[in-house]
Formats: structure tokens, sequence, C-alpha cells
């Protein structure tokens, strides 16, 4: 048994090896330009935008490619030229960093503040009403007068004889 592990074990290596993900060699243009704006078109990606100057950026991706830059490589370069809006996501740092995070933080304070809310609302055997006004018996009904008695029993024998 021994023996069969020694064996196979080149073999299993050789196979994690060719299994394990490896980013192609070759950059496509597409890949770069569809993150990019148009710097003369204002608010136009980079690879919908068929004016002059997205023509002069595309041939300057492609030939940056041709000298074997990186993706990041050819990004700085706009980003040099043309500053941080060319880059048609905003970058995960500084301030831009917000737009990232911003969303989640929103949705934690926003459950958050519903949790609390629920658990305020469902919390049994609360009450609103003002203990002095509850009647002696209990039944949460405001205690009765003389005159309002005297009041219902002469509405209750007036309905008796009616009927």
């Amino acid at each position: 048994m021994n023996m069969s592990f020694r064996s196979g074990f080149p073999a299993f290596l050789a196979l994690l090896v060719l299994a394990l993900p490896v980013r192609a060699a070759a950059l496509t243009k597409t890949e770069v330009v569809n993150n990019l704006m148009c710097y003369t078109c204002p608010q136009e990606h980079l690879a919908n935008c068929q004016c002059g100057g997205a023509q002069e950026m595309k041939d300057s991706v492609q030939r940056m490619i041709g000298e074997g830059k990186t993706e990041q490589e050819i990004l700085d370069y706009f980003v040099a030229r043309y500053g941080e809006g060319i880059v048609s996501t905003p970058p995960r740092r500084g301030f831009a960093l917000t737009a990232y995070v911003a969303p989640y933080l929103g949705l934690c304070a926003g459950a958050i503040v519903a949790l609390f809310l629920v658990l305020r609302w469902a919390r049994p055997g609360r009450r609103d009403t003002d203990p002095k006004s509850v009647a002696a018996a209990g039944n949460g009904a405001p205690p009765i007068d003389a005159a309002d008695r005297e009041r219902v029993a002469q509405e209750l024998a007036r309905l008796e004889r009616e009927e």
C-alpha cells in the first residue's frame, strides 16, 4: 500500500498543479477598455464610444499591451494623464472607498433599527395606560360615577319597554 502511494503521488501532484487556475498571460484590449471612460465624451464608457478621442485611447491601450504592460500599469497611466474620473469604477482607497462600504453599513444599521423596533413592539405585558384611570376591578375601564350609573339604568329600562 505504501508503494502505490509513492508511485501515484507525482501524478496527483502534477494534476493538482495543472488544475490550479492560471490567469491567461495575454491581456486583451477589451479587459482594459471596459474599465475606462472616454475623456472627450462625458459619462461614456470607452468600449461604447466611437469618437476620435476614444479611438486614440483604444490605440494607446493596444500599443501598451503590445509592450507587455499589465492592466494596472495601463490604468495608472490613464489616471495620471486624465485624473481619477477616467476609471469607470472608483478606486478602493481613500474617500472613494465609501462607495463600496456605505451600502453595507446602511444595511447593517437598518437591520439593527428594525430588530430593536420589533423587539420593543413585541414586549409582552406593556401597557401605555395611566394606572390611576384604571378601575379597581382591573377590567381596564375607567370608573363611572353615580350620575352615569343612573343614566345607564334609565336607558336599559327604556330599551326593555320598547321590546
